[in-house]
């Protein structure tokens, strides 16, 4: 434990919540600009008139998925820190990560295989997000 001092206040902190700190911060970061990148490609993709461009809606999905990646990566990075006030909320915190990642994959999986737009897709996924924070 290594302990800071400024003229007005002592405080100590661990290196390890540090670290998770840093981690869950760098995925939080990886997942929103991966998600937002691929869903721009995906709604380009449908925005055209004709056929779907398979290639960006491809690579559209594939960011996508690497957003759920990140987005179970959160959880399991803010695990041992949640646990110390409640291992039934860092459980639960994790399960919502893993469970959002599954909808984001899910979805992605549907608009490959059917070439056609979820209606309103962000909405379910945005569910899993608010209830996992």
């Amino acid at each position: 434990m290594s302990v800071l001092s400024t003229p007005s206040t002592t405080r100590t902190y661990d290196r390890a919540s540090r670290k998770a700190a840093i981690t869950a911060g760098a995925l939080f970061l990886t997942a929103t600009v991966t998600f937002l990148a691929g869903d721009t490609l995906i709604a380009n993709s449908f925005s055209t008139s004709g056929a779907t461009a398979t290639g960006p809606l491809a690579v559209g999905v594939s960011l996508q998925a690497l957003c759920a990646i990140a987005g179970a990566g959160i959880g399991l990075a803010l695990l041992q820190v949640l646990s110390r006030y409640s291992q039934r909320l860092a459980t639960g915190y994790l399960a919502f990560r893993c469970l959002e990642g599954v909808a984001i994959i899910a979805l992605g999986g549907s608009v490959l295989a059917t070439r056609s737009l979820v209606p309103n897709y962000e909405i379910m996924i945005y569910g899993f997000t608010g209830t996992a924070g």
